[in-house]
């Protein structure tokens, strides 16, 4: 592996990072609703589901895979998961945004919420096929698989889950400062908005599961 050959991997993952999709909407209402707590929650979760598909990918390119895996099915029991914890999550918040607005409750509420955004964040990521599939793809491209090991894996993993981080940054960053100067009143709106965008994220996610046949149609 070439520093050239690393350069061109991360250069081509920081484009795919700029892609819309469910992760960088549900990153935006996060960091809409809750600032920065909400941000550092998505990019947690999101982080550790995609630590685990670049290991799986990793692994497989290593040749040091002795198991099989049922991936359709996995990969629907994911989706309809995710579909149901992003709607509920979702529900709670549009349930709770014409409450008053109490700094020190946000404070007291603070872990769960970090928490229940965390764990929707990586529940969300493993629900992707799309994101094994891509690293799948282009990791090969770039990285020959004869010259992979345990160590270049993690510099890889670290890079990439820097670079996908730095994506979602971009993208809530004005957000987050935009969101600073709304009156503390106008929030039960951004609230509410934001838990209508994670139900209509978990909708759409189960939408595309329930019907599968086959690995392609859960894209």
């Amino acid at each position: 592996m070439t520093l050239e050959s690393l350069l061109a991997l991360a250069v081509a993952v920081f484009i795919f990072s700029f892609k819309p999709g469910p992760g960088i909407l549900t990153s935006i209402s996060y960091s809409l609703s809750h600032g920065v707590l909400g941000l550092s929650a998505f990019l947690l979760g999101f982080n550790i589901g995609l630590a685990i598909y670049l290991a799986i990918v990793f692994i497989g390119l290593m040749g040091i895979n002795h198991f099989e895996i049922d991936v359709l099915f996995f990969v629907i029991l994911v989706k309809s998961f995710a579909a149901l914890y992003l709607i509920t999550i979702g529900a709670k918040g549009i349930m709770t945004c014409n409450d008053d607005v109490n700094i020190n409750a946000d404070k007291v509420d603070a872990p769960k919420n970090f928490i229940d955004m965390a764990v929707s964040a990586t529940i969300l990521t493993l629900s992707n096929p799309m994101v094994i599939v891509f690293y799948a793809s282009i990791i090969p491209v770039f990285v020959a698989p004869e010259f992979i090991t345990v160590q270049i894996s993690c510099l890889i993993i670290a890079m990439l889950m820097l670079i996908d981080s730095m994506g979602m940054v971009v993208y809530c960053t004005p957000i987050i400062l935009f969101r600073k100067t709304l009156p503390e009143k106008f929030m039960k709106y951004i609230k509410f908005l934001s838990g209508v965008i994670v139900v209509l994220i978990g909708l759409y996610i189960g939408y595309t599961a329930l019907p599968a046949q086959d690995l392609i149609s859960v894209f």
